[in-house]
């Protein structure tokens, strides 16, 4: 019995040792994959890097005034008359903001941050998020961002114009790549709207006309975040609020504690305009982000 609990306790040590070894090939892989993709066609673009004949430069000035209009068009639907009858954001929860005017500020806020809330989640949160499925194909990171650096952003910069210059293109077959890229886009933007509006119009009356400005903003959206990263610079958004949470999850947070909305979200930059200084973060005039705290 004693001899077969060590023979026992051997192969478990085996087999230990051998899945440990495995998965240190595993990881070993999957550097290296992406490091050859960080290095791809480090001979075409070397001596483009950087310069006025490679990738293009945009000034703060630009940059606030692309991101601001994106912001009048989400005010713009902030402004929207509720609906009487409420089942998320009811009358009782409006209350933990006080009086008129709050609940004013509160209603237009929850609606801001509804729209932003998506935006992000859906564009905003990854260069390559606005193609859907098919963008963690073209991220070897997925989804999160990788510590700026020159081979990391003349990445993404030439990924990206790739994955852009497909959009204008017909694919040859529908089994081709540049197929799949492109239905991911058109159906990670087409979702993107049909959940805005799904979720705004529990809470406003929409009409024809604001569907349409959903519609534009979404657009608007994905063109200006194509161009953010065409940039020599990182530019990057984020939430100024509570980043996570359905709307019936916010609104039963306000119960329970302090809910944060985002009204305008921060925009900065890692490195300057010239996309050197790659470590400093800079926060764009303007865009430092704006929130509602309730109660």
């Amino acid at each position: 019995m004693i001899k077969r609990s060590q023979d026992s306790s051997n192969n478990k040590e085996q087999l230990d040792a051998q899945h440990k070894q495995r998965l240190q090939r595993l990881y070993a892989d999957v550097k290296e994959l992406k490091d050859a993709l960080l290095t791809r066609d480090d001979g075409i673009y070397e001596g483009e890097i950087f310069t006025p004949s490679g990738i293009p430069s945009k000034s703060d000035e630009k940059i606030r005034t692309q991101f601001l209009e994106m912001h009048q068009m989400v005010e713009n639907l902030g402004r929207i008359e509720w609906k009487v009858k409420q089942k998320i954001w009811t009358d009782d929860v409006l209350l933990t903001a006080g009086k008129q005017p709050g609940q004013r500020l509160v209603r237009k806020a929850v609606v801001q941050d509804l729209i932003w809330s998506h935006l992000y989640q859906s564009m905003f949160c990854s260069p390559f998020r606005i193609f859907g499925d098919e963008g963690p194909a073209s991220s070897t990171y997925g989804y999160t961002w990788p510590l700026p650096g020159v081979k990391a952003e003349r990445w993404r910069h030439f990924t990206i114009k790739e994955c852009r210059d497909v959009l204008g293109k017909p694919a040859p077959s529908g089994h081709d790549p540049r197929a799949r890229l492109k239905r991911g886009f058109q159906s990670s933007r087409a979702t993107l709207i049909e959940t805005i509006v799904s979720e705004l119009s529990d809470i406003v009356d929409l009409d024809d006309s604001h569907v349409h400005l959903v519609g534009r903003l979404c657009q608007k959206a994905a063109l200006t975040w194509f161009d953010f990263q065409m940039h020599r610079c990182r530019i990057v958004v984020g939430l100024t609020g509570s980043k996570t949470g359905s709307p019936a999850e916010k609104a039963t947070q306000v119960r329970e504690a302090s809910l944060v909305l985002t009204l305008l979200p921060m925009v900065g930059r890692h490195g300057n305009v010239e996309g050197v200084d790659l470590e400093n973060f800079t926060t764009i005039n303007g865009c430092a982000g704006e929130t509602l705290t309730i109660p």
